[in-house]
């Protein structure tokens, strides 16, 4: 039974991550005029470039054109997210990055040693 447990809470976890992924790279993208490597969405949103590979593909907007790959934002996908905004925005909540204040923690030699 805790295993059943272990792989639900792992797989809901996995799914809202991507979710959340999802999320982000589409409103960058929609509000971005031009051209953006899979680098600098990186550098944007600090994912990975294979997750956003992957987020990309899972999506089914990166496609092969012309011996390189392009992002593809379709009418239907735009319409979706925009309605998902809509819908989610009301019960979102908005996050100030400049009131986040983060301290790494300081680990004594000792307590590295069980990492």
């Amino acid at each position: 039974m805790l295993c059943i447990l272990f792989f639900l809470f792992h797989f809901a976890s996995h799914v809202f991550v991507c979710y959340c992924r999802s999320e982000v790279l589409l409103k960058i993208l929609l509000d971005r005029k031009g051209d953006i490597s899979i680098n600098e969405l990186s550098l944007l949103t600090c994912i990975t470039p294979d997750d956003i590979l992957h987020t990309l593909q899972a999506l089914d907007i990166l496609k092969y054109y012309k011996g390189q790959h392009v992002i593809l934002l379709t009418d239907k996908v735009t319409e979706d997210f925009k309605r998902s905004s809509v819908k989610h925005s009301k019960t979102s909540i908005a996050v100030d990055s400049r009131l986040l204040v983060w301290t790494p923690p300081q680990f004594t030699a000792n307590q590295l040693k069980y990492i």
